[in-house]
């Protein structure tokens, strides 16, 4: 298990910032006005305030063969929301992707994220429209660089075990992404959630109509 960390400020991305006000000091020309400074007048004291910033640790997990002198054989990534937000995480994160493929290590890529761009290695217009789902996994073999398998995955059903590559000599692993789900909530106790209230991106169309019989049959709406 391996992470990645970095500062991200509350207030979004970098953006060009202009002034409001400008103070420029010009050579004056005789007879131009000026205005008095009162005598003995103390200058306002500031409340200085730093600004805060969370630090950010983003978890991956890696495979490595003991026996070539601990080489990565596969990584596995869940994309996190700074991932898929324009900025300092997204540029580390497409730079990961880049290391991994040139060094022939298998990349396996869970994106259970409904808001934000999606970034997998491969990217959205290169896959089928009816497999252009709500979430996705997508998994690239170093022996077959030219192939990515993806996993389309719809709110309405459960999620699949996925094939994780290993060695070539190696059978793939199987990692069981309900079960992995069902213990994250139990752990998180995401149980405590108001369910009453829409989620942030809000559903539409028949996943809003499940989810909210869903919910209904459970008790919490």
């Amino acid at each position: 298990m391996e992470e990645r960390v970095f500062v991200e400020s509350p207030y979004g991305e970098e953006a060009d910032v202009y002034p409001d006000v400008r103070v420029v000091e010009y050579n004056r020309p005789s007879g131009t006005a000026t205005f008095p400074v009162t005598a003995g007048e103390a200058a306002a004291q500031p409340v200085l305030i730093e600004i805060p910033k969370a630090e950010i640790s983003e978890a991956f997990i890696q495979i490595i063969d003991t026996d070539s002198g601990n080489k990565v054989v596969t990584t596995i990534e869940f994309l996190s929301p700074s991932n898929k937000r324009k900025g300092a995480g997204q540029e580390e994160y497409l730079e990961k992707q880049r290391r991994m493929v040139a060094a022939k290590v298998n990349l396996v890529e869970v994106d259970l994220l409904r808001r934000g761009q999606r970034i997998l290695l491969l990217r959205p217009s290169q896959i089928p429209p009816k497999h252009r789902t709500l979430y996705q996994a997508c998994v690239w073999r170093a022996t077959k660089p030219t192939f990515c398998a993806i996993y389309a995955i719809s709110l309405q059903s459960a999620l699949p075990t996925i094939s994780v590559p290993l060695r070539p000599s190696d059978d793939d692993a199987k990692l069981n992404l309900q079960s992995l789900l069902e213990q994250a909530y139990q752990n998180g106790r995401y149980d405590s959630i108001d369910y009453a209230a829409d989620p942030a991106p809000v559903l539409a169309g028949d996943d809003a109509a499940w989810a909210d019989s869903l919910l209904k049959s459970v008790g919490k709406r």
